[in-house]
C-alpha cells in the first residue's frame, strides 16, 4: 500500500508511524476492509443509527467483530 500511496510516512516519526495520506485513500481502505470481512450492511446501519438517532453501541459492535474475525488464535 505504500508503493501505491495508500499511505505515506507521518512526518514527526517516519521512522515508526505511517499514516493515511487523504479522504480518497481512507475510503478504498475501508471500503476494502468492510468487503473482505463481510460487513457492508451492518456498518452502514450502525452509521445510520449513529447518524439519526446519535447511538453509539451499534458502531462499536461492528469495530467489535470486525476484530474478532481478524483475530488468529492459534491451535
Amino acid at each position: 500500500m505504500l508503493y501505491h500511496g495508500g499511505l505515506t510516512f507521518y512526518w514527526e516519526n517516519p521512522k515508526d508511524f505511517l499514516k493515511i495520506p487523504n479522504r480518497i485513500a481512507a475510503k478504498r481502505i475501508a471500503e476494502a476492509v468492510v468487503y473482505e470481512y463481510g460487513q457492508r450492511e451492518s456498518i452502514m446501519s450502525a452509521l445510520t443509527t449513529l447518524k439519526t438517532h446519535g447511538q453509539i453501541r451499534p458502531a462499536l459492535n461492528c469495530y467489535y467483530r470486525l476484530m474478532v474475525k481478524r483475530d488468529v488464535h492459534p491451535e
